[in-house]
């Protein structure tokens, strides 16, 4: 699970560690180890909730139209036909 929320941590920790320390002036610190695991919560409880209502829906969107595909012998005969004329 941790693997898969990895990046929301990534990008909630910086945010809310800096909105902590500099507008509410808690400095997770070995001083304040209850600051710092309130704020580890925190940050892990925004990181699911974005993992799991941003980028999961995301996740599961389908493109709307599949990239067209052309067989090989269609390609090949084109080819030869604009070589030869």
């Amino acid at each position: 699970m941790l693997g898969m929320l990895s990046y929301s941590l990534y990008l909630w920790h910086v945010l809310l560690f800096n909105v902590a320390s500099r507008d509410l002036g808690l400095k997770p610190s070995l001083s304040s180890p209850l600051a710092g695991a309130a704020l580890v919560v925190v940050v892990t409880a925004i990181s699911w909730g974005a993992y799991r209502w941003i980028e999961q829906p995301f996740q599961r969107v389908k493109p709307r139209m599949a990239p067209i595909r052309t067989p090989v012998r269609a390609r090949l005969a084109s080819g030869v036909a604009d070589a030869t004329t």
